[in-house]
């Protein structure tokens, strides 16, 4: 079992494993969230929260970790221009090796609420892949360890 010290979310929540074989990846998270994937995503959801957790692959891309970093924030500034970033990006090391995790704040258009934006770029042997977590501010306020924890 596993939970963070300022975390609301209540100890007695089983963990489960939600997979995507079509991506290769698997995300660790409670048994009550949601698994939404469809073709083109890998899409995992928290129901009573509302969060959203996203990942894409996109295959035969080959760049080193740093250009892929800077193209998908790029991309994010360009696409989301109401996100305000809260956290420069940083190298971190997780179970798929080395990525670059930044965070943002604002609103995202199609949510309508306050957000806080987590977004994890990393390279995998067969492209490059983006995983981003979108949380109303309401559910991460007292759980920013938690949500951290998840990506």
């Amino acid at each position: 079992m596993r939970t963070s010290p300022d975390t609301n979310i209540p100890a007695s929540i089983a963990w489960i494993n939600f997979a995507s074989p079509a991506f290769g990846l698997v995300f660790t998270a409670p048994s009550y969230y949601q698994d939404e994937s469809d073709d083109q995503y890998f899409q995992v959801t928290d129901p009573v929260a509302a969060a959203q957790f996203t990942a894409a692959v996109y295959a035969g891309s080959a760049m080193d970790l740093e250009t892929w970093a800077n193209t998908r924030l790029a991309g994010i500034h360009g696409a989301m221009p109401l996100l305000v970033p809260v956290a420069a990006p940083k190298r971190v090391t997780g179970n798929l090796g080395a990525a670059v995790f930044t965070e943002y704040e604002g609103l995202l258009e199609s949510a309508g609420v306050p957000m806080r934006y987590l977004v994890l770029c990393f390279v995998l042997p067969a492209g490059v892949a983006s995983f981003s977590g979108a949380i109303p501010l309401s559910a991460w306020k007292g759980n920013e360890t938690f949500y951290r924890d998840l990506m």
